[in-house]
């Protein structure tokens, strides 16, 4: 037997099965006491109310509640090729593959052929930039917004996944929650 394998004796796949539910939320708590724990962590949880929606997140909701702010604050043209919108999609700028928690800095609003484009890749840097320089510019108004209406969101959360997902090389190398924010002016190292 190799010491890069694991070999279950009889009935342990059945229990794994059996049990799957059970052994899922026991390490998935063991694992965000680890990262709560961790003193360099502290700091860098941040807003994030949920820590274990944070890590392994939640189920996807009902965006409609944010389209009426997002369409005053886009004035009702897509996100991605600025055409008036009749119909529009809430997107997840970090698609929802990458990052599966609705909150509500990471949406904007798009056309359906612009959103079905996308799918789940992440956006071009001319719309990366943008996204983010509204979060910056915005950020706080938005959060004001949200609040007010009881919506879900973390200015916080969202700008350091967007660090480590769209600028990889800005961002410190760890787990996710060991990322910080450089500004985009400042040079790599």
């Amino acid at each position: 037997m190799s010491r890069e394998s694991v070999v279950l004796n009889p009935g342990v796949a059945f229990c794994f099965r059996r049990f799957h539910g059970l052994v899922t939320r026991l390490v998935q708590d063991a694992w965000i006491r680890f990262v709560r724990n961790r003193p360099a962590n502290q700091p860098l949880l941040g807003e994030a109310v949920d820590l274990g929606a944070f890590l392994f997140g939640s189920e996807r909701a009902n965006l409609d509640l944010y389209r009426p702010l997002l369409v005053e604050m886009q004035g009702n043209t897509c996100f991605y090729c600025t055409a008036r919108l009749g119909r529009s999609d809430v997107d997840h700028f970090i698609p929802w593959s990458k990052y599966p928690h609705d909150l509500g800095h990471n949406f904007v609003l798009a056309c359906a052929p612009c959103n079905h484009s996308k799918r789940d890749l992440l956006a071009d840097h001319r719309h990366r930039e943008r996204w983010l320089r509204r979060n910056q510019d915005k950020g706080a108004q938005m959060s004001a917004e949200f609040q007010d209406l009881r919506l879900p969101h973390d200015l916080t959360g969202s700008l350091t996944v967007a660090a480590c997902s769209l600028f990889p090389g800005r961002c410190r190398r760890g787990p996710l929650v060991e990322c910080r924010i450089i500004p985009m002016a400042e040079p790599r190292r």
